[in-house]
């Protein structure tokens, strides 16, 4: 188990909540919001 545990559980949590507000306020500005992982757009080899 690693030793960071739960520091990594809250970053990850608090970067979801972070980015669904920063999509939130986009949309509400008018904005179309696509999300797009860099690992689905590279080459598959």
């Amino acid at each position: 188990m690693h030793q960071n545990k739960l520091f990594w559980l809250a970053k990850f949590d608090a970067n979801v909540k972070r980015d669904k507000n920063a999509e939130k306020a986009l949309i509400e500005t008018g904005w179309k919001v696509i999300v797009e992982w860099g690992c689905e757009t590279q080459k598959r080899y």
